[in-house]
């Protein structure tokens, strides 16, 4: 489950000539999907405590 929606996620995030190109298809719901999916991971990093933003080297060096 978790690959189907990385892979979801990776579609959304390449550019429309790409996903075309690739013969990917993308609806305007996806788009809307992709989008609430965005604002929700954004909302959920505010309750992350700073030292554990960003990769793990930052977090070791930090």
């Amino acid at each position: 489950m978790l690959g189907r929606l990385l892979v979801w996620i990776a579609r959304g995030t390449l550019p429309p000539a790409a996903r075309d190109k690739l013969g990917w298809e993308w609806s305007a719901d996806d788009e809307r999907r992709l989008r609430r999916f965005g604002a929700a991971v954004r909302i959920g990093f505010r309750f992350v405590p700073e030292r554990c933003q960003g990769c793990e080297l930052s977090v070791r060096l930090g």
